[in-house]
């Protein structure tokens, strides 16, 4: 036995190595190398997946980096505009292109050709002028062309026949390449020469000037003010993002050490038993937090991508705490704590219809926060019935502990993405910081909401909402099936295919099903699967895995069920991904179960399956 699970550690080796190129790609983008990508193999493993995830996110790193930027430039651009105008508000200004055509001018300009603000853009200047006064309009063009800044005289006639003197300062205007595009011109009426109405049109125009200086100040400083902001929420998503991918590689690491670390030291022959169950419970808890670590990827990696579905079933929400109360308890009372929980409607009110799966993993997320941030005390939870004869029924959940509690500047920081409470590491638990955004995610897709109460050194309560649906309790229930139907898999002699193209997973398998199989025949491809099948009719059950050379598990199946509607097929698969079962079950399959395989659970399906 010993030597079979050290050959299979053995196997490992490749995996590992994969791991650790994910682990460098890690530390580079922590360092700031935002151009790598890590390599897809297409094993479709839970390697793979993290991967994907991991893409993913560079990809989101590298259009945050450059929608900043590109914020930036057009806030500078603007900005350069803005001082150009205040630069020469005090006279009438305005933009022309080389038709003589308004494409921006200011009130000042419009007072002096006599038209009604905003409506001289789009006029041409020899709308206003004679004939015998378009040669001065084109020897100024001209001379704009050739990038000559020029002042000159210029008579205009305005719509009720009046003429107006106006001194032209004209400057060349150039695009973001250099290239002159036109005119800016600021003019000046000249036309009254008395000195008292001089002395008072020009206190009128500093009057207006001041004005409009003040209001082009804000402008400016607003620009300003929303250019930090932007700064520093680039430089906040970056720094939030190194950490996470900094904190993502110890979540790595840490399982990782503790499984290839007691892999090596199984290889020990002097090892006592004890010594050998020891280190292999240690191994296998290791693994469970690696899943843990790659659920979470997976799950924010799905969200994200608007990929993650709902499966609105009838749910007992009271059965659910109570289970979820049985299963944290032991965890709870070994840190000296007590657990409780609050079940507020009798049972026959306590069914709803909700995606049960998602709910579990909701309040499973907010006990284990929990149970993470609460050294001693207790920890409390359940719902209650919230009635309005204005709303409609709701249910609100709540998980409350006696732990850290969370600073007031940082408990709506909780539920954002990579993000714990403490970033600086303070008060650094274990977690890649992706639990309560999962959780805020899955109750906002449950028409619900979620928020929290803390306070620093009392403790911390999260609440959320989910829509109160109840329904009937159904009569004439078929009672649950106790032992006296039990089927003792052992008694089982199966003549099974096993259709993987892993060697490591086909071999685990193998072992697992050893004790109820009569004989174990192998497929790697899902030609050979449907070949084998077609020659073998006497095939009692077929573990089909979904992704295989050749053409994938799903299409076996179908190709299958054209000659063969009788023999099981379970589908196994590395995806783990939602309405995967629905697919399989569409294709054919009798049922599915997702890796890493439980050797109990695998039973447990084919005994349901071979259950008469």
């Amino acid at each position: 036995m010993v030597q079979i699970e050290i050959k299979s550690l053995r196997n490992m080796n490749i995996e590992q190595k994969r791991i650790e190129e994910i682990l460098d790609v890690i530390t580079k983008i922590a360092q700031g190398d935002y151009s790598v990508q890590a390599e897809l193999t297409n094993n479709n493993d839970d390697i793979e997946a993290i991967a994907i995830g991991l893409n993913m996110m560079i990809d989101d790193i590298k259009n945050n980096y450059e929608a900043t930027s590109n914020l930036y430039h057009q806030l500078q651009s603007k900005e350069n505009r803005l001082q150009t105008i205040v630069n020469n508000i005090g006279e009438g200004f305005s933009l022309m292109n080389f038709d003589e055509i308004f494409t921006l001018s200011n009130s000042a300009a419009c007072d002096i050709f006599g038209v009604q603000k905003g409506s001289l853009t789009g006029r041409n200047l020899r709308d206003f002028i004679d004939d015998n006064e378009w040669n001065i309009i084109d020897q100024q063009t001209n001379k704009r062309k050739s990038s000559e800044i020029s002042t000159y005289d210029l008579l205009i006639t305005l719509s009720d026949k009046t003429n107006k003197n106006l001194l032209v300062t004209a400057t060349p205007n150039y695009d973001e390449n250099g290239n002159i595009i036109g005119t800016i011109a600021v003019f000046r009426d000249m036309t009254e020469l008395k000195q008292a109405e001089l002395l008072k049109k020009r206190n009128e125009e500093l009057i207006i000037a001041k004005e409009k200086a003040e209001i082009s100040e804000q402008i400016t400083k607003s620009f300003l003010e929303e250019l930090t902001i932007a700064k520093e929420n680039a430089e906040k998503s970056d720094r939030l993002k190194s950490a996470f991918l900094a904190n993502m590689s110890h979540e790595i690491r840490t399982p990782m050490n503790g499984i290839l670390g007691f892999s090596e030291l199984l290889k020990n022959p002097d090892l006592t038993g004890d010594q050998q169950q020891e280190y292999i419970r240690i191994i296998e808890k290791s693994g469970i937090r690696m899943l843990n670590i790659i659920n979470d990827i997976v799950d924010i990696s799905k969200i994200e991508a608007g990929l993650m579905k709902l499966e609105m079933k009838e749910s007992n929400i009271n059965e659910q705490i109570e289970y979820i109360y049985t299963f944290f308890k032991p965890e709870v009372e070994a840190k000296g704590m007590t657990l409780s929980f609050r079940n507020s409607l009798p049972a026959k009110e306590a069914i709803i219809i909700t995606d049960r799966e998602k709910l579990y993993a909701i309040l499973s997320n907010l006990i284990k926060n929990a149970i993470k941030y609460t050294p001693s005390g207790s920890i409390e939870f359940g719902y209650y019935l919230i009635d309005s004869p204005t709303q409609l029924k709701e249910l609100q959940f709540y998980a409350k502990d006696t732990g850290i509690g969370i600073p007031k500047d940082r408990q709506e920081a909780v539920f954002e993405r990579f993000i714990q409470a403490d970033i600086e590491d303070l008060q650094a638990r274990q977690g890649a910081g992706l639990g309560l955004s999962i959780t805020k995610s899955y109750v906002e897709m449950l028409g619900g909401k979620i928020w929290l109460e803390s306070e620093e050194g009392i403790g911390s309560t999260f609440y959320f909402t989910l829509p109160y649906n109840a329904e009937p309790e159904v009569k004439n229930r078929i009672p649950a099936e106790g032992n006296k139907n039990k089927i003792i898999t052992d008694t089982l002699k199966l003549k099974i295919l096993i259709a993987e193209d892993d060697e490591i997973s086909e071999k685990l398998i193998s072992i697992n099903v050893k004790g109820i199989s009569n004989e174990i025949i192998k497929a790697k491809t899902g030609i050979e699967t449907v070949a084998i099948c077609n020659s073998r009719p006497d095939i009692d059950i077929i573990l089909m895995d979904i992704q295989m050379p050749d053409f994938n598990g799903y299409e076996a199946t179908r190709q299958i069920r054209k000659f063969n509607k009788d023999v099981v097929i379970i589908a196994q698969t590395a995806f783990g991904l939602t309405g995967d079962r629905e697919k399989a079950i569409e294709a054919g399959c009798n049922d599915y179960i997702a890796k890493p395989i439980s050797k109990k659970e695998l039973l447990a399906k084919i005994q349901k399956q071979f259950k008469k």
